[in-house]
């Protein structure tokens, strides 16, 4: 019960997180704003979410879990709250810089429980249910939000996750015990030390910076793919739930068959392979003009399939990089600078992207460029981590 609850919290903070990109050409009509805005509102929140939880290294392990939790998950409904409320784009934009550092913080706290309460030969498994959130967020997710805001308004998914919210938080009082044992041992300065030493061992910086380079790759093309398709490619909005849902459910299918495959002929291999197969997605997406449903189906599967597998086996390569001792506080780390990768990666993409009279998207083939660099660049830094 305690996994599924993590669960349950990961995957209301993912659905929050990626419920707004394919919201872009809606929210770019109800707040008449172009794509650099719209891509603002994705990069501040991981850009907050990325330095909340850095930051809550130093101070969370002298609070309760428990109440710890409790309190981000009250910040985090009620800031989603007012992003549904809001009325302005510089309201809303506030709102979601808010709901980020609380979501930043509920990272943290879920990997932080989760190594407090399951034992070390069961974390693995457990992690894997944690991982399964994205996935569920792009299969079920983010289309029953499109629908929702195709029939009602841009808001209904953001009411939707307040409702969700308030299923989850009694949940999270009754099966996340009382977790105060770190206090008394006084964890924090281990936590630091971890901080340090990533900085200061090759290894771990390599694995930082191929985390880095991965989120700065992917996420500068992901959150305008909504907006591209129906400004650019002709595909109705009614239409775009079908990518996410295609799109997850390759990437459910390809993670589990990344990793079998990564512990037969080795991991690298593996992330190598699903590297340079990103490649033509990659291009493809971002060079489409107007098409029938067919072929953007077929190129965002394969994003989502490529991406999900080269995920898999470049988490393995990133966490052989530290040891046991030192990976929580490493991994809490690595966390934030998925969230940073993020949000550089989609307020670049908004300086990139312009939009003509007509409100077609233009430039975005240099995203694309640029994200298929930052591919060849994730092969060259997992070379260094490989065994």
């Amino acid at each position: 019960m305690i996994i599924f609850t993590l669960a349950a919290i990961q995957f209301l903070h993912i659905l929050d997180f990626m419920v707004i990109m394919p919201l872009g050409p809606q929210l770019m009509r109800a707040f008449n704003i172009d794509a650099q805005l719209f891509s603002s509102l994705i990069a501040v929140y991981t850009l907050s979410a990325g330095l909340s939880g850095f930051s809550g290294v130093f101070f969370l392990d002298k609070l309760d879990r428990k109440k710890a939790i409790l309190i981000m998950l009250s910040g985090f409904i009620l800031s989603t709250l007012a992003c549904a409320l809001s009325t302005s784009y510089t309201a809303l934009l506030l709102s979601r810089i808010i709901t980020g550092a609380f979501g930043g913080l509920l990272s943290t706290l879920i990997l932080a429980i989760l190594g407090d309460t399951i034992p070390e030969n069961k974390r693995g498994r457990a992690m894997s249910v944690i991982l399964l959130a994205f996935s569920f967020a792009s299969i079920f997710g983010v289309p029953s939000g499109l629908f929702l805001a195709n029939t009602y308004s841009w808001s209904a998914p953001f009411y939707t996750i307040v409702g969700l919210g308030f299923v989850i938080f009694p949940l999270a009082l009754s099966t996340i015990p009382t977790l105060n044992s770190h206090i008394k041992t006084d964890l924090s300065p281990d936590k630091k030390q971890g901080i340090f030493q990533s900085i200061r061992e090759p290894k771990q910086r390599s694995a930082l910076a191929l985390t880095f380079a991965i989120m700065l790759g992917q996420f500068s093309v992901i959150p305008l793919i909504s907006t591209f398709m129906v400004s650019n490619v002709g595909i109705a909005e009614i239409d775009l739930p079908y990518l996410y849902i295609f799109g997850g459910i390759a990437a459910m299918i390809t993670a589990p068959i990344s990793g079998r495959l990564g512990d037969k002929i080795g991991t690298f291999k593996v992330f190598m392979f699903f590297s340079f197969c990103l490649l033509i997605p990659l291009f493809g997406i971002t060079h489409l003009g107007a098409q029938n449903m067919l072929i953007p189906m077929i190129l965002t599967t394969s994003l989502f399939s490529f991406s999900g597998g080269r995920m898999v086996c470049g988490t393995a390569l990133i966490l052989s990089a530290t040891e046991a001792k030192t990976r929580g506080s490493f991994m809490s780390i690595n966390t934030a600078i998925q969230q940073l990768g993020a949000g550089i990666a989609a307020y670049m993409a908004g300086i990139i992207v312009t939009q003509n009279d007509l409100g077609v998207l233009q430039h975005y083939s240099v995203v694309g460029y640029w994200a298929m660099g930052m591919a060849l660049l994730s092969i060259y830094l997992a070379s260094k981590l490989k065994t």
